[in-house]
């Protein structure tokens, strides 16, 4: 070292020298980055070696990450470069050269044509999604009909556009049948390594490289995962001759926790995609805790661009997808969330004619033999459940009506987020409250005699998902959560609704608890 430095003339030119390496030459930066562009084979990287704090007093200080300057040290950096004084941010002249040039470049950024955003590649979305077919079981889970509609999807016009996404867990996301159709994309061609398998017919899913593959597997990186949906959801601009896609990224629900970094910054960057959260909650009781997700929905509720479902039936999921996939193209579209469980449900005989509508807006009441009336002199409770949740409720309000006599109505919430979102905005505008015409959903779905009725709120979440309902029915009390407010078990999924407080037999006794105090308050 000393030998190197031996011609160097005093300490300030030694400093000088080391303290400046070109990184901070933008000269050079740009003559470098052009040459990297002009070079047709093979990536470029250009090392630019930058001093933290360059210029100023607290040049290469171990503190000075938020560290503030003098105030004197600023005027006199904005003297010397002939910053008008106390102007932190100073506009050039319009008819300055450097004003002329920040016009030029505005307009090639955000005015002219190639710039705007493309298109929607196919014609008619909503037209071709309302025509999606419908699959009717009279008992199955929310991932099998995702898995269907997925199915059903790749034999539409819409199909190039869709594509698939996973870590390692593809086929127990449900999406067997697109990596089985599509094949794992491939960027250029790789060995097959499970031919063999497939050859002894020891593969379900077939598991075949291709370039037109539309399932692209990440392994065990969930970040990855949420990158790729930024990166394939990102609004494309006519200029990168790219096309929109339909991006549908599938996670364990527990494991979003591990990717919430990229996926914040995917939708804080408006990217467009669905993400689906499946298998989910404590119905994962066998897998043990690990991979029971408690807090996802209320983690998805809190994310601004991306909006949370939770559907409990095929038709649901029928309804709120396609509706997602319908709206990623839209200008004021927005990602979205579905959270899904392997948990077979019994469908219901029959659904409100508005069933779509009222789905995607976020909750709808039981109709037919979920609607009870009560027998003269019992009482009537009102359930609210969302997800598998709506098994037990559906079975409590039954138990309820054939030992007491008493009457319910079941509201299957499929999003509290799209709920939360319309009572937000209608108790935000001051216009609202003195407006007898105005209303929000949630008020609009409770009959008055309804209102005062017990509500029993069950989930497989964590309360604070849906603790605000009642105060947006303007509720004092009589209504009671019940749903995990600890860590889960591995063990029968009976046994863990027990040990959560939110079985049948949970909600059948608050549900007597509730009307049992009415009558002792009259």
């Amino acid at each position: 070292m000393a030998r190197v430095v031996a011609d160097v003339g005093d300490a300030a030119a030694l400093a000088d020298g080391i303290g400046h390496l070109g990184g901070h030459d933008l000269g050079a930066l740009i003559d470098h980055l052009g040459a990297a562009r002009d070079r047709r084979r093979g990536p470029v990287v250009v090392i630019a070696h930058t001093v933290k704090g360059y210029q100023t007093s607290a040049v290469g200080h171990p503190e000075n990450h938020g560290g503030l300057l003098p105030r004197q040290e600023i005027r006199a950096w904005g003297r010397e470069r002939g910053l008008p004084e106390g102007e932190p941010y100073p506009r050039p002249d319009a008819d300055s050269a450097a004003g002329r040039h920040l016009a030029r470049r505005a307009h090639i950024l955000f005015a002219a044509p190639c710039h705007a955003y493309a298109p929607a590649p196919v014609a008619g979305r909503r037209r071709i999604l309302a025509a999606v077919p419908a699959r009717r079981r009279s008992v199955v889970s929310t991932g099998e009909a995702f898995q269907s509609l997925n199915i059903a999807l790749l034999k539409t016009d819409l199909a190039p556009c869709l594509q698939f996404g996973a870590p390692d867990v593809g086929q127990t996301t449900h999406l067997g049948p697109v990596i089985k159709a599509t094949g794992v994309f491939a960027p250029r061609p790789l060995p097959d390594s499970f031919r063999w398998l497939r050859e002894q017919r020891r593969l379900a899913f077939d598991w075949r490289p291709a370039e037109a593959g539309q399932f692209h597997a990440f392994g065990i990186a969930e970040g990855n995962a949420m990158l790729w949906a930024y990166a394939f959801g990102r609004r494309k601009k006519v200029v990168e001759g790219k096309i929109p896609l339909l991006p549908v990224v599938t996670v364990y629900d527990k494991f979003f926790e591990r990717s919430f970094n990229q996926l914040d910054y995917a939708v804080y960057s408006n990217a467009r995609f669905v993400a689906v959260g499946t298998p989910s909650g404590t119905g994962l009781s066998r897998e043990t805790a690990t991979h029971q997700s408690l807090q996802t929905l209320r983690m998805m509720m809190d994310l601004p661009g991306i909006l949370a479902y939770e559907p409990a039936f095929a038709a649901d999921v029928h309804a709120i997808y396609l509706h997602a996939l319908s709206r990623l193209w839209d200008e004021d579209g927005e990602a979205y969330y579905l959270r899904l469980s392997t948990q077979p449900l019994d469908q219901p005989a029959a659904l409100p004619d508005d069933h779509a509508e009222r789905a995607v807006a976020g909750a709808y009441w039981l109709v037919g033999e979920d609607d009870r009336p009560a027998r003269p002199g019992a009482g009537r409770v009102i359930f609210v459940a969302t997800g598998r949740k709506l098994r037990e409720a559906r079975l409590a309000a039954a138990r309820l009506h054939a030992e007491d006599g008493t009457g319910s109505r079941v509201l299957n919430v499929t999003s509290y987020e799209a709920l939360w979102r319309d009572w937000d905005a209608y108790r935000r505008d001051p216009q609202a409250w003195t407006d007898p015409l105005r209303s929000y959903y949630l008020h609009d779905l409770f009959d008055d005699a309804d209102l005062n009725a017990p509500l029993i709120i069950t989930g497989d979440h964590l309360p604070s998902v849906a603790e605000w309902l009642p105060g947006a029915l303007q509720r004092l009390r009589g209504h009671r959560f019940l749903g995990p407010r600890r860590n889960g078990e591995a063990g029968a999924l009976e046994e863990v609704d027990r040990l959560h407080g939110m079985a049948v037999d949970d909600l059948v006794r608050v549900a007597r608890e509730e009307l049992a105090w009415r009558r002792s308050a009259r």
